[in-house]
């Protein structure tokens, strides 16, 4: 096994291929880091786009004309033969809407020119640069970090590319066999499992490696800010402070750059994020809770609020972990 030197790339073992062109590969950035990669004519932003609203316009005249049987069947509505209420629909046009907003997103970060700075931490775990050169040192935090990322890069990948497909395209489907005639299942039923599958696709890459690049920046923040705390809390307790404007100026710089993570993009991510996730959560649940709907899907309902419920958990954590490292640091300073 090959030694980690901060100073050079990453060993082979470590290295997640095309990490730092995940956002370019799935259609959400306009243009690809360092390196030009290949992407798939499927996966271009115009036609992710496109598909993304065509789902939405289709689920909005559901809604609209909800009393017709026959609607339900054209537009591909297949859960209405089990009784789960119009909220459904809603409920995928919030996620549909979370998905098209960080392509607006990304389409105003390319047109602004914006660079997007934390691409430089992906980069290092693609091979392309070395851990020295943004800012992380430890040998074992770099091998903690990277066989992380590796991991869920993985386990998202793998998800994304063999399970979803599977779980988007059978069900619509059979439940058309199951509940109407042949020809609709063959007319109505397969155009709209390709929708339903096209939607699940673009719909589940946007969102889980948005959610891996936002738990890893926090990660690698975090380590940065640990790494520096420690290295204070030793000066002070030796009692040299040669090197405190040094250690100022590298609180500055890793303030500055999550700063820059935070008004470049995630920011606007997080915004739309809660929004969309906050107000279907309160849909699930008041469906789960007060809605009169066959106990199967009720359950249902309940476990995807508790899922969603986990996800925004989730996104406090690291934020608020990230947080609690900076108020360790301001513990710290005022004892200079």
């Amino acid at each position: 096994m090959d030694e980690i030197k901060a100073h050079k790339l990453l060993p082979k073992y470590l290295i997640s291929k095309d990490f730092n062109n995940i956002f370019y590969r799935i259609g959400l950035n306009f243009t690809s880091f360092r390196l030009q990669y290949p992407r798939k004519r499927f996966n271009k932003p115009i036609i992710v786009f496109t598909i993304l609203h065509l789902f939405i316009i289709e689920k909005l005249l559901v809604i609209l004309f909800n009393d017709n049987q026959f609607i339900h069947i054209v537009l591909g509505d297949f859960v209405y033969f089990y009784g789960v209420p119009i909220y459904w629909c809603l409920g995928l046009i919030l996620w549909t809407n979370i998905t098209i907003n960080t392509q607006l997103i990304s389409y105003y970060v390319y047109r602004n020119g914006i660079i997007l700075k934390f691409m430089t931490i992906f980069e290092m775990l693609s091979g392309l640069r070395s851990p020295q050169s943004i800012g992380l040192t430890n040998p074992i935090e770099i091998e903690k970090f990277s066989k992380q990322s590796k991991l869920m890069f993985q386990i998202i990948y793998r998800n994304n590319t063999y399970l979803m497909p599977l779980l988007s395209r059978i069900p619509g489907f059979v439940m058309y066999l199951l509940n109407t005639s042949l020809y609709n299942a063959i007319v109505y039923g397969i155009p709209n499992a390709i929708l339903f599958y096209l939607w699940g696709y673009y719909a589940w890459n946007l969102l889980l490696y948005q959610l891996l690049y936002f738990y890893l920046i926090c990660k690698y923040t975090k380590i940065k800010i640990r790494a520096l705390n420690e290295k204070t809390y030793q000066m002070i307790k030796s009692k040299n402070t040669t090197n405190s404007l040094n250690i100022i100026k590298c609180f500055t710089d890793i303030y500055t750059e999550i700063n820059d993570y935070n008004t470049s993009y995630w920011s606007k991510f997080l915004l739309t994020l809660w929004i969309n996730f906050g107000t279907f959560n309160i849909i699930s649940l008041f469906v789960a809770l007060f809605y009169p709907v066959i106990f199967f899907v009720k359950i249902i309902f309940i476990y995807v609020t508790i899922v969603f419920s986990l996800l925004f958990i989730f996104i406090i954590f690291n934020t608020s972990a990230v947080n609690y490292e900076t108020f360790k640091s301001y513990l710290i300073l005022i004892k200079f």
